[in-house]
């Protein structure tokens, strides 16, 4: 239920609602105005807190760069329980076209009654 999303988030330190992201993101906002620094604040800051302020958490941009060595982990575990091979071995064009493939399939990649690792 949401008690367990709600610890898991708080486990990784993660925002669960956009006000407990948009606070620092005033702060920080108000400072650089209150120090002159109106052209910083009212610049890309600004467009963050104007897009969580009408969009929410739902639509910011998740660069899974910052995960690649868990996206990595979890692609491996998958290819290798599917028989496919090791993901992490594979080279970048093999990845791409493995994952286009899998994303423009109809069929589940996996099946339910599989126990996937914690991470």
């Amino acid at each position: 239920g949401n008690e367990n999303v709600e610890e898991y988030l708080d486990s990784r330190n993660a925002y669960a609602n956009e006000q407990q992201i948009l606070e620092p993101l005033l702060m920080i906002h108000k400072s650089l105005c209150d120090t002159g620094d109106q052209a910083i604040a009212n610049a890309r800051l600004k467009d963050l807190i104007r897009q969580i302020t009408t969009f929410g958490l739902g639509l910011l941009k998740l660069d899974i760069r910052q995960e690649a060595d868990r996206h990595a982990d979890a692609m491996n575990e998958i290819t290798t329980f599917v028989g496919l091979g090791s993901y992490k071995e594979w080279d970048e064009d093999k990845k791409i076209a493995f994952l286009l493939d899998e994303l423009q399939s109809k069929r589940p990649l996996l099946p339910r009654c599989k126990d996937y690792s914690a991470e």
